[in-house]
């Protein structure tokens, strides 16, 4: 069973070990919590991968330069285990990647409503929620236009609740929808999830169920004093399907 499973999966498992043991440690944490300044940062993990990541180039440090290469940086190692894995890995690998999606479709809708350039959009998304059709909708206008483009046919289509009124998408509230695809994301990824068994499942089921009590009660605590009629539309949706 070993010698199987070493075949199938033991490289992959062999370099997600080595990306773990890459992260910073309790005392390395522990150290951040002293400094003083960004300066200070960067000397602090000069030390850990972290400090390789940077090139040791700790010249002028700013928080947009050290997003920007810790975010290259899981993209490097996130695309590379990708490319590498099999089923049922790959799924589970893309799951991991629609919340992306869906959170860059919810930035798109608030920037159409409020008339930003759509070009300025897409740089603002995350790159790990890019998919194909993403790049192809700089021809939309509005919001309507945009679930045109990108919902039908693309990777989050299957999470899109058949009883929400795309039609009036820019009446309603951006947060409602992101909530609406989310929901039914985290239903599916549990069920996919349950079918896999094992290990998989007893940790999975128990961090999804978490997200979703955390979204729920999130959403229950911004309902205060909002807009009853908005949130109707939400609650139609999760009696229709829960």
């Amino acid at each position: 069973m070993s010698m199987i499973f070493n075949t199938e999966w033991g490289y992959l498992e062999a370099i997600t070990r080595g990306f773990k043991n890459g992260m910073l440690k309790h005392s390395d944490y522990l150290n951040l919590t002293q400094c003083e300044s960004l300066e200070d940062v960067m000397i602090s993990i000069q030390g850990t991968d972290y400090g390789l990541i940077f090139g040791g180039d700790f010249s002028q440090p700013s928080v947009e330069v050290i997003e920007k290469t810790l975010r290259e940086r899981l993209l490097q190692q996130y695309y590379y285990i990708r490319s590498h894995s099999t089923e049922p890995l790959t799924t589970f690998l893309e799951y991991i990647r629609y919340p992306f999606m869906i959170d860059n479709v919810a930035l798109l809708i608030a920037g159409l409503n409020n008339h930003r350039s759509i070009k300025r959009l897409l740089k603002m998304c995350h790159p790990l929620g890019f998919f194909d059709q993403l790049a192809a909708i700089e021809v939309a206008t509005n919001s309507a236009e945009l679930f045109d483009a990108i919902l039908i046919d693309t990777p989050i289509a299957q999470f899109v609740p058949p009883d929400l009124p795309w039609e009036h998408i820019n009446r309603i509230d951006v947060e409602i929808v992101r909530a609406s695809l989310y929901r039914v994301y985290l239903e599916n990824f549990y069920d996919y999830c349950s079918k896999l068994g094992g290990n998989t499942a007893n940790v999975m089921k128990n961090l999804l169920s978490l997200e979703a009590d955390r979204r729920a009660i999130t959403i229950a605590v911004n309902a205060i004093d909002s807009d009853i009629s908005c949130l109707m539309i939400y609650s139609h949706s999760v009696q229709n399907n829960g």
